[in-house]
This record gives C-alpha cells, sequence and structure tokens, in this order.
C-alpha cells in the first residue's frame, strides 16, 4: 500500500516537473517568435538613423546564418527577460558599424543551438535599424566561463556569437561555445 501511495506521490512529482518544463521551453518559444516578428516588422520599416543608444529589451536588429536556417532577433541587453528574446548584445561592446568588438550572447537551447554547426567561411548577416553587415566566420572555440577576454575591445570590427557549451539541454554550463566574425562588407 506505502508503495503504491509513494509511487503514485513520485508520478504526480514527474508529471508537474515535465510540465514546468514544458511551459519554461513553450514560453521560450513564444517570446523569441514574438520578437523575431519584430524585428523584422522594425526592419521593413526601413533604415533610419542610428540612435545614440538603445534602452535594454530594444529589438535593434537581426542576425542570421542562411546556410544553418539560424536567424534570431537582436535584443539590447542580457538580463533573463532580454536572453529569452533573442541575442543579446552586451551593452559594454561596440554596436555594428562602429568599427570594434560587438559581442552577441544567446541561448543554447533556443536559435543560438545551431551554432554547434557553424563552420570556418559561414557568412553571418546582420541587419540593423540603422544598416546592414555582412561577417564570415574565422574560427570557434570553446572556453571556460571565467574567460572575459571575449569581451575585450578590439582595434577592428568583430563580430562575436557565444552561448553555453555542450549543447545538450540540462548538461552543466561551465563552457562557453565562441564564434568569431570578421567584417566583410557594410
Amino acid at each position: 500500500m506505502i508503495r503504491k501511495i509513494l509511487g503514485a506521490i513520485l508520478l504526480i512529482i514527474g508529471l508537474g516537473l515535465v510540465g514546468v518544463g514544458g511551459y519554461q521551453l513553450y514560453t521560450a518559444y513564444v517570446a523569441e517568435t514574438t520578437s523575431l516578428d519584430e524585428a523584422k516588422t522594425i526592419l521593413n520599416a526601413g533604415i533610419v538613423e542610428k540612435p545614440d543608444a538603445f534602452v535594454d529589451s530594444d529589438v535593434i536588429g537581426l542576425v542570421s546564418i542562411e546556410r544553418l536556417a539560424f536567424e534570431s532577433a537582436i535584443v539590447e541587453g542580457v538580463a533573463d527577460e532580454d536572453l529569452i528574446k533573442g541575442a543579446g548584445h552586451i551593452s559594454d561592446t561596440a554596436l555594428p558599424g562602429e568599427g570594434g568588438k560587438i559581442v552577441l550572447a544567446g541561448h543554447r537551447n533556443q536559435a543560438f543551438g545551431k551554432l554547434e554547426h557553424v563552420s570556418v567561411g559561414d557568412v553571418v548577416n546582420v541587419q540593423t535599424i540603422y544598416g546592414e553587415y555582412t561577417y564570415k566566420v574565422r574560427e570557434m572555440e570553446v572556453v571556460d566561463e571565467t574567460q572575459v577576454e571575449i569581451l575585450n575591445p578590439t582595434d577592428h570590427e568583430e563580430l562575436v556569437l557565444f552561448t553555453c557549451y555542450p549543447f545538450v539541454f540540462g548538461a552543466p554550463t561551465e563552457q562557453r561555445y565562441v564564434v568569431y566574425a570578421d567584417l566583410i562588407s557594410e
């Protein structure tokens, strides 16, 4: 009798955990899709003058790699509420067209999971509300989460995309997968 009750309790707990996890994945999917639609709408409106600054959570553009069918809205900031929407631009880094290092972070269980299949030479397109930029992937590496030098400024325009590693949902995230791409046209 106690085994049956314990089994039923464990089953209910398990179903509850699956339900919570499923709800979180669904919420992330809706947020990401909504931001992607917003980015496309904004970009279809035409190029505007670059503002002096963006506010956290602003949708500022779109990043894509056609070969991977990868696309994500670019959102200013990297707080949880920003990253659930897409690629978060680290505010202390340059913006496309400024000639420095642009750093975008994203979740591996969302669009950035496709970075697992990126290759040297892949073309990365970045469309912002103020212009379009094309980058070519130069290299990829796995770094420890404490290796913050990927944020260090450069004297040339470079796009850095990074996400948690390994690309296994639920695995520990002490490492980051980093993609480096150089500007080839604007």
